[in-house]
């Protein structure tokens, strides 16, 4: 049996309890649910967020891997997480590999990007990090798109001067028309004041 994207119900009160960021409640609510449904994706998927966000990295993949098992081929931000979680508990290249599994579904994914080169800065190769953005932002036309990235790798690095070029650069280059235009501009502002002090 697999999970039918066209057929997953929504549990409203799930959504109201995630929503609100009530992770204990929401995680009660998602067992009972998976007890009744063991491939319920809204429960499976808000239990792989909330372990991820509580340092539950083993867990968190367990609950990516069920989902990736049953809709592989729709689930980016799920090989994305697994590959969060696959870092955060040092598996850098398996990490790795889940980020570029999330590429192959979709090539312009920032934060997977991102992620293999903080990864790579983490493994020790901060240069091969550097010249991997640019390799990415040429190729793929993402000219600017690694401000962040490149800025978090400087600052762990030790370089705050750099650090807080990139996270300007980055912030005054946030598309005015985007959506998410004042969420993305707060990103880079919090970074550039983290970095100030």
């Amino acid at each position: 049996m697999s999970i039918d994207l066209n057929d997953h119900p929504i549990d409203e009160k799930l959504l109201k309890l995630f929503s609100a960021e009530e992770y204990d409640l929401c995680i009660n609510r998602c067992r009972l649910i998976l007890t009744e449904d063991r491939l319920h994706l809204q429960a499976l998927l808000y239990m792989a967020q909330i372990s991820l966000e509580k340092r539950d990295y083993n867990d968190c993949l367990q609950y990516c891997d069920t989902v990736l098992q049953e809709v592989e081929e729709h689930m980016v931000y799920v090989w994305y997480w697994r590959g969060q979680a696959l870092c955060l508990l040092r598996k850098y290249d398996d990490g790795i590999d889940s980020f570029k599994r999330a590429l192959w579904y979709n090539p312009e994914n920032i934060h997977a990007w991102s992620q293999i080169a903080v990864t790579l800065f983490q493994q020790g190769k901060k240069d091969f990090a550097m010249l991997f953005l640019d390799t990415v932002e040429e190729k793929h036309n993402l000219i600017g798109k690694f401000s962040m990235a490149r800025g978090f790798i400087e600052r762990a690095g030790g370089n705050t001067d750099e650090a807080f070029i990139h996270f300007l650069q980055g912030g005054m280059a946030v598309d005015l028309n985007s959506k998410d235009y004042e969420e993305n501009r707060d990103a880079y502002f919090k970074e550039i004041r983290r970095t100030l002090n």
